[in-house]
This record gives structure tokens, C-alpha cells and sequence, in this order.
């Protein structure tokens, strides 16, 4: 994806957050809502189609969710714009705390790896 691309995603990432705002709240809805807005994907009466030739088109799912949460986060990181109602905001801070808990115990990719190690 290039960079035309990644900004496209973030401005209507904005867009859809600022007039859906059940996707605050809903990555689904709102990687869904972003698709359709990008006229990548089509809903149907049975669901979402893609139509041919867009498939290669989509932005990765991880790119819509981290424009979300870089409009979403706190200054100075972020914009501190379209907020989750409170209940998923404090889910959202809990999962957080618990990603870097489980970080702090992970290998850095400069630790040395066990293979690395002389055990004698």
C-alpha cells in the first residue's frame, strides 16, 4: 500500500467514525463501513460481496483498525477525536494493560535466542 493509500484510509476511517458512530465501538462495523465507502465492497440483501477485481484493492483490516485506534488515542499520540462510549473505552484500556503485561515477559528481538546461548 502506498503512502496515497494509507492516507486515503485514515480520512475515511475519520469520515465514517464521525457519522456511524456505532463503529466507535465496533471494528467489524466499522472495517465493513469503511469498505463500503471506499466502494470496495458492495452490501447485498444476503451480506457484503466483493466485487471482481477489488479483492487485491482492500486496505489490510490491521491498517483501518490502527487509523481507529490513532484517531481514537489520547494526544500527544493521537487526535482524541470520535471516542468509544465509555464501557468499550475502559475494555479497550484493560486489554491494553493486559498486552503489555504479556509483552514485559516476551524477548526483545535483541535478547539472544536459545539456540544462540552456549550452554557450556
Amino acid at each position: 500500500m502506498i503512502r496515497n493509500d494509507i492516507v486515503s484510509v485514515k480520512d475515511t476511517v475519520a469520515d465514517v467514525l464521525e457519522h456511524f458512530p456505532v463503529t466507535r465501538n465496533c471494528d467489524r462495523e466499522l472495517i465493513i463501513r469503511v469498505l463500503v465507502s471506499l466502494g470496495l465492497v458492495v452490501r447485498t440483501e444476503s451480506g457484503v460481496t466483493i466485487p471482481n477485481g477489488n479483492l487485491e484493492k482492500l486496505p489490510s483490516f490491521e491498517s483501518i483498525t490502527r487509523c481507529r485506534r490513532k484517531i481514537q488515542a489520547p494526544p500527544p499520540d493521537g487526535e482524541g477525536r470520535f471516542l468509544p462510549c465509555e464501557e468499550i473505552g475502559e475494555m479497550r484500556k484493560e486489554q491494553e494493560q493486559s498486552m503489555r503485561e504479556i509483552n514485559k515477559w516476551m524477548p526483545s528481538s535483541d535478547a539472544p535466542r536459545p539456540q544462540d546461548r552456549k550452554l557450556f
